[in-house]
């Protein structure tokens, strides 16, 4: 009895395993998008987005949502919150430049997200001053790479990070 026990394991251990690189192995879709409305369509898990060179105000988009978008109010304005997203690139191609205009607000902001890339873009506000609104904020993420980026804008912060592990910074 003991050796079909071990059959019956043996068998379940291996369907989770392959059933578990099966989730593993996802496909990557690859967008190109050249407007503010498509790169907020665009965004999703298991997506490489490319932006044509050009400035995305997304203040111009705002309220465009998702299952992964989402708005919230600040002070002057509304801010994009990215959440739930696993495996989603942001890779600008020449002079790509993401922006908002509410001083108070962060450019881009994650929550919940694993295995982000941003790749080669400016962020930043429209508007310069000395208010709260900062550029990058990752909450409760992993696995995210930040590489070849330029900063700017109103607020003290370029970057906030809470709660969040494995965030690599290079050549910003």
């Amino acid at each position: 009895m003991k050796p079909i026990i071990n059959c019956i394991f043996l068998i379940s251990v291996i369907s989770a395993q392959m059933y578990f690189s099966l989730v593993a192995c996802h496909s990557q879709t690859t967008t190109t998008v050249s407007t503010p409305t498509e790169f907020l369509k665009a965004i999703g898990p298991n997506k490489t987005i490319y932006l044509n060179p050009g400035d995305y105000d997304l203040t111009s988009a705002a309220g465009i949502g998702s299952a992964y978008i989402t708005w919230e109010d600040q002070y002057d304005g509304s801010q994009m919150l990215i959440s739930n997203v696993s495996n989603l690139k942001i890779i600008g191609k020449g002079n790509a430049r993401i922006l908002v205009t509410p001083l108070y607000t962060w450019v881009m902001k994650f929550y919940q997200s694993q295995n982000i890339i941003l790749d080669n873009f400016t962020m930043g506000h429209i508007v310069g001053g000395s208010c709260i609104g900062g550029v990058v904020s990752l909450d409760s993420c992993k696995n995210v790479k930040i590489t070849n980026c330029k900063m700017f804008g109103s607020g003290t912060y370029g970057m906030e990070v809470t709660n969040s592990q494995n965030v690599t910074v290079e050549k910003c």
